[in-house]
């Protein structure tokens, strides 16, 4: 897998970066690619599917996933097949946030962060998570696979899957609600 330069260099300073307490979230690549498939916005308008039909992404969830898989297809963003989070990393792969937040965590983790920098005492809750998109017709990212799709993504997403301890079925119990990320190299 290629490392992409890290576009946070572009709007801050290394120095900027080092003072600043940067955090991020990241989410179970099973849902997060399902919800990249059947994106729509808050008007019910497609968001990533017209981008998706233009560049032959995949006319089925399954061509998708399939074709996210295949190595030798040309990617539109080859950054997010090469690795979902490349972001958070620099050309050396040096993890360049301070703390992630996985997204299933996300009330829980944000208020722990918070609390523990001194910044807020209360708790947060973002409620149950939304389901904008009628595309997926209120089915959770479990239905969507098959055993093909689902052996396609743990292959592929295989080191996004064991950094931040996800599976199919879901976040592994004794994931950490912060996780600590300086350490993190890819």
């Amino acid at each position: 897998k290629t490392k992409s330069l890290n576009s946070m260099f572009y709007w801050y300073s290394t120095a900027e970066l080092e003072q600043s307490l940067v955090f991020t979230v990241v989410r179970n690549p099973f849902d997060w690619l399902a919800s990249y498939y059947f994106h729509t916005t808050s008007m019910g308008q497609v968001g990533w599917q017209n981008m998706l039909l233009n560049f032959d992404l995949g006319k089925t969830f399954k061509h998708f996933i399939c074709n996210f898989a295949d190595p030798d297809f040309k990617w539109p963003h080859p950054d997010f097949k090469d690795f979902l989070w490349h972001q958070m990393f620099d050309n050396s792969g040096r993890c360049c946030v301070d703390v992630v937040i996985p997204y299933e965590l996300l009330s829980i983790g944000l208020s722990s962060l918070l609390k523990e920098t001194g910044v807020w005492n209360n708790n947060i809750d973002f409620g149950k998570k939304l389901q904008i998109s009628t595309a997926r017709a209120g089915k959770s990212y479990e239905e969507l696979y098959d055993d093909e799709m689902r052996s396609c993504v743990e292959e592929c997403c295989a080191i996004e899957l064991q950094m931040f301890g996800y599976s199919f079925d879901g976040l592994s119990k004794d994931s950490p609600t912060l996780i600590y990320a300086k350490d993190l190299i890819y």
